[in-house]
């Protein structure tokens, strides 16, 4: 147009296998470099050694190349086959509409087979492949729309990782690779259009020899080692380190462990991964133990001895000894999502502090599961949330089949009133956490907004009313739960999730008094005792997490939970307990201890809470309670993504049966969890893995209800 000859492209240069080859590689070498940089500045500790960064570095790398070389053989391949002298229409709404479908396909939340996902990541590159091959026609080897759409491409890879990494890591394992891949191909696109304005853009002359040589190398063995490599020969660190938050790594290992499923029993032996017997799909993560048949069926610490498996039984159902009285009434007071450090400690809310300073605070109390319904089902059943009789791809956000008795029902059964002003539907009598209580007031839904208030005002009705009978009452403020609200024009409201946040548990803990206050007003409280708990906490970033449900780090598990008893004097105790130990406690507390059903898992905290018990009985106890195990868990919906977690003061295991990560952390000495001992200290993480096969096999061996 403007007379001068249009810039011929050398045909095949874009569209053939050696320069998609190269910039896969380098793209690779970009992502995985990033990747490894970030999870470092991010998790304190995740790297042991030097050594522990090397190995990762070369791990990351061989499991990108996994992925991303036969991605690049498509995109050269579709390249290719779009490689025609003018550019059609046809081609545009082809390639818009195949990485539209890539996307729309690509956001699922797949939660069995991931070998499809695996062909529509592959697709989505070929598609991907296809719009770079119509951007490289547009431009003709023009030397500075090429640099500019390379430099916007850079530029739209670095918002994609930066994004991944810091303001979205609570998203599914589906989504994190959605985000991934678009970030590599991005760095992809740049990579082949720069080379596609000249084939010696980069002259094998000018490279050095030796330095060729040993990129190639380094290509080499980290595809060799990631594939080749035992499991016994890979270090916990290791394993830890890139599952503990890296983006690219962490994502890329779940899905080729999923591609390459063997026995298809949803578990992979790839990198020493998870799967112990990769030909039997009996045996696996997971699976249900059999004490004695002398196979490992869950791979976890080899089969448990039958006479082990009963010692923990009986030791985690025996008796506590009896409080020796009871109270006329119980009031549950629960907050959703408080973290433990909201009540305790320097950041704590200070009505909060003042509530439990005429308690006995149990110091050192755990949730059962870093969710509301899950948690608290597990609360009223005294039952944890695995053991619940759900079908295999039904979540919590559904009304359960479990019809474990309720500790509302108990009560009723007994001739005490009950009632319950919860707020969110969630916990309405249909989805079984409420089941039996004689009012429940559930009328709202999340995301709308403030509702301290009106639960304080349907709970103070209630109370009036049940004022003359005696009386269970349950009342759960849902502010801090995310959405984080403040009042329309608070200067709070474009504050940081963590400020309005906080902001919230200061709203329910200034209605927390209007209730106390109606206690005295009605002459209850003297004989009402009052049960302070959350049923989970929150993740601010601690680890990488966002929100809750996901993770078992003491942010989300770790829970404040106090007892105001009339006549009782305050202390603190630090025998570890759970919500597990709430429905029966509060049977005994009404002294209905001869009800407390079979089922129940927990046990009553009993003289626990007297201080008054004789100093022989108590310090006999409190040395009892002391090693008592606590076993918080988290799965998401389908069963999928379970880790489980053993708490015995002060060592805490997780294991993340996805990927078989463990992680040993030492409470006492590091209560962020940011040293991962698992290495370093075999015997203890030996021991607590035996623990947790041990409670597995009772899990496997209770029938659900």
């Amino acid at each position: 147009m403007n007379g001068h000859p249009e810039p011929t492209l050398k045909t095949g240069w874009s569209s053939g296998l050696a320069p998609n080859f190269l910039a896969a590689s380098a793209a690779a070498l970009v992502l995985c470099s990033a990747d490894c940089l970030a999870l470092h500045l991010v998790r304190e500790g995740v790297f042991s050694s030097a050594a522990t960064w090397v190995q990762l570095a070369l791990l990351s790398l061989g499991a990108a190349l996994s992925l991303f070389l036969p991605a690049a053989a498509l995109l050269a391949t579709t390249a290719f086959l779009l490689d025609r002298p003018r550019l059609r229409r046809a081609d545009v709404v082809l390639a818009a509409l195949a990485l539209a479908a890539a996307v729309l396909v690509l956001n699922q939340r797949f939660t069995s087979n991931k070998t499809w996902f695996l062909a529509a990541l592959l697709v989505a590159a070929a598609s991907f492949g296809a719009g770079l091959r119509l951007l490289v026609v547009r431009f003709r080897g023009r030397k500075k729309p090429s640099i500019l759409a390379a430099g916007l491409l850079l530029l739209l890879a670095a918002t994609l990782f930066l994004l991944d990494v810091t303001q979205l890591p609570g998203l599914y394992s589906a989504q994190h690779v959605t985000v991934g891949l678009f970030t590599w191909l991005s760095v992809h696109a740049a990579v082949v259009l720069l080379l596609s304005l000249r084939r010696d853009l980069i002259p094998v002359s000018r490279v050095p020899r030796l330095a060729a040589m040993a990129g190639l190398v380094v290509l080499a063995i980290s595809l060799v080692l990631f594939w080749v490599t035992p499991g016994d020969a890979v270090s916990e660190s290791l394993r830890w380190a890139a599952n503990s938050g890296s983006t690219t790594t962490r994502e890329i290992l779940h899905l080729l462990s999923a591609g390459t499923d063997l026995d298809r029993d949803g578990h992979s032996s790839l990198l020493g991964r998870g799967d112990c017997a990769p030909f039997d799909p009996t045996v696996h993560p997971g699976a249900p133990e059999i004490p004695g048949d002398d196979i490992d069926g869950n791979c976890l610490a080899g089969d448990p001895l039958p006479q082990d498996v009963d010692a923990l039984a009986a030791a985690l159902t025996a008796l506590r000894p009896p409080l020796g009285r009871s109270w006329r009434n119980v009031l549950l007071l629960s907050v959703d999502a408080l973290r433990h450090d909201r009540v305790f400690g320097p950041k704590a809310v200070p009505d909060l502090s003042k509530l439990v300073a005429d308690a006995v605070v149990l110091e050192r109390a755990w949730c059962l599961y870093p969710g509301t319904v899950p948690s608290l089902y597990g609360l009223v059943t005294s039952r944890p949330p695995s053991s619940f009789a759900l079908t295999p791809y039904q979540s919590f956000e559904f009304p359960s089949t479990d019809r474990s008795p309720t500790l509302f029902e108990v009560a009723e059964s007994a001739g005490i009133r009950t009632a319950a002003a919860v707020f969110h539907g969630s916990l309405a009598p249909r989805f079984g956490i409420t089941r039996g209580a004689g009012q429940v007031w559930a009328p709202g839904m999340s995301g709308e907004g403030i509702s301290a208030a009106q639960t304080t005002a349907e709970a103070l009705r209630m109370l009036d009313e049940l004022r003359n009978d005696r009386f269970l009452l349950w009342v759960h403020y849902f502010d801090p739960h995310a959405p984080y609200d403040v009042e329309p024009g608070s200067p709070l409201e474009s504050a940081s999730d963590l400020d309005r946040y906080d902001a919230e548990i200061a709203r329910v803990a200034d209605e927390i008094p209007l209730l106390l206050g109606a206690l005295r007003r009605h002459g209850l409280a003297d004989d009402t005792v009052v049960i302070f708990f959350a049923d989970h906490g929150e993740e601010f970033r601690e680890h990488q997490g966002v929100f809750h449900g996901q993770a078992l780090y003491e942010e989300s598990v770790r829970i404040p939970m106090a007892f105001l008893l009339p006549g009782l004097p305050p202390r603190t105790e630090t025998a570890p307990t759970s919500l597990l130990d709430i429905a029966p406690t509060t049977l005994e507390l009404l002294g209905l201890q001869d009800r407390i059903p079979k089922s129940f898992a927990g046990r009553s905290l009993g003289a626990l809470l007297n201080a008054s018990q004789d100093a022989p009985e108590r310090s006999g106890t409190a040395r009892a309670q002391r090693f008592a195990p606590i076993f918080p868990e988290v799965f998401q919906k389908g069963r999928t993504r379970i880790s489980r977690s053993v708490v015995l003061w002060p060592w805490k295991l997780i294991r993340r049966e996805d990927d078989d990560a463990f992680e040993l952390y030492d409470l006492e000495s590091d209560p962020a969890e940011l040293r991962n001992l698992f290495d370093p200290r075999p015997a203890e993480a030996e021991a607590l893995q035996r623990l947790l096969d041990l409670y597995l096999a009772i899990q496997a061996s209770t029938p659900a209800l």
